[in-house]
């Protein structure tokens, strides 16, 4: 390979297999933008990770350097890019991984109005994304996305503006894409709301693009500082849809907060997902527990779901601990973690003890 010149500020990771670069910050990164100009450095072809962190310096011009990326397949930076960077880098031929998290509106407005001259497809192989930005930061570079192979979306929203089911629906054009997802996160940005009024501002109903999705696997969303409107119907129509799932978390900061946003999906309803989710190891979401009687199949005793063994049910308020215990252990035997969240600790907690100590494998709460 010859002699590589490398900086402190500016290394490839992983040896023997030094195919990852991390990127500079701080007063390191003039230094580091100047080698990354070198067109002598006779690594950089064989680069196929990129990880630029965030700094206190722009960075301004490293696109002759990224052009010297020939097989680049990943790319992470929390840096502000700009129009000129974003727009050669929907053309890299084998750019699998994305992670941008710092770019303006304007920026990704512009970079439409670039890509719309071209006429060519952007991002063709992208197989995971993931971006922090506004609502219509979201709307406007998803629609960018050609690939028709996406497995992973990861969406964090740094606004409060209200989300429907069109944005949603980007992610599932072209068609190929209803069985390449597999993963899906969703965050709201975590921002304190005074005197929020008492109306759903986001629903479920949101997501229904997504129950076309039959593959998938991960299904996380969290709602920092917002109600979300999630009820029976909506985990039946989930547990129809993803088969596969793996992974099933609705987390609301907000109502978790309010003593009157009592949950909407009840403890008996998770029975479905033994029937229809069958590898599903984590459950995470609000759950109303106050059950007065024995829980039934409605279709006959199945076996339990053995690959459930994280469990967390918060905001939930505890009925009978004694059907609630033997409903968990018929339905999720395999149980190790388990934990449960009421609104008011100090008339719940205690119930919630006597649960978690009839689930013969389950540590202490975590």
């Amino acid at each position: 390979m010859g002699h590589r010149r490398r900086h402190d500020h500016c290394r490839r990771r992983g040896d023997p297999d030094e195919s990852q670069l991390l990127f500079a910050t701080g007063d390191g990164l003039f230094e580091t933008i100047n080698s990354f100009r070198e067109s002598l450095s006779s690594w950089l072809p064989d680069v196929q990770s990129l990880t630029m962190h965030r700094g206190s310096l722009p960075v301004h011009d490293i696109l002759q350097g990224l052009r010297s990326l020939s097989d680049l397949q990943h790319f992470n930076s929390q840096l502000e890019l700009g129009t000129d960077i974003l727009s050669h880098l929907t053309g890299v031929p084998h750019l699998k991984t994305l992670h941008i998290g710092q770019e303006k509106e304007s920026t990704i407005a512009k970079l439409v109005e670039v890509l719309e001259k071209r006429h060519r497809p952007s991002f063709p192989r992208l197989q995971s994304v993931r971006i922090d930005g506004t609502y219509h930061e979201h709307s406007m570079f998803l629609r960018l996305i050609t690939s028709g192979s996406l497995e992973s979306v990861h969406m964090k929203l740094t606004d409060l503006h209200p989300v429907d089911a069109p944005m949603f629906s980007l992610l599932t054009t072209p068609p190929t894409r209803l069985s390449s997802l597999r993963h899906f996160t969703f965050h709201t940005p975590d921002i304190a709301i005074p005197d929020y009024p008492r109306h759903t501002l986001f629903a479920m109903t949101m997501f229904e693009p997504l129950l076309a999705c039959a593959n998938l696997e991960t299904f996380d969303i969290f709602f920092e500082a917002l109600k979300v409107e999630f009820g029976d119907t909506d985990l039946e129509r989930m547990a129809d849809a993803w088969p596969k799932l793996v992974s099933l978390k609705v987390f609301s900061r907000y109502t978790q907060q309010i003593a009157w946003a009592d949950p909407e999906v009840h403890l008996y309803t998770l029975w479905t997902l033994v029937e229809k989710c069958r590898h599903l190891c984590e459950l995470e979401m609000p759950v109303d527990a106050r059950v007065v009687g024995p829980f039934v199949p409605p279709h006959g005793v199945l076996p339990g779901l053995h690959t459930l063994q994280r469990m967390c049910l918060f905001l939930s308020r505890c009925g009978s601990t004694t059907y609630i215990a033997d409903f968990l252990n018929l339905a999720f035997p395999n149980l190790v973690r388990f934990n449960a969240g009421p609104p008011d600790s100090k008339n719940h907690e205690h119930t919630w003890k006597k649960v978690r100590d009839a689930l013969p494998n389950v540590a202490p709460p975590f």
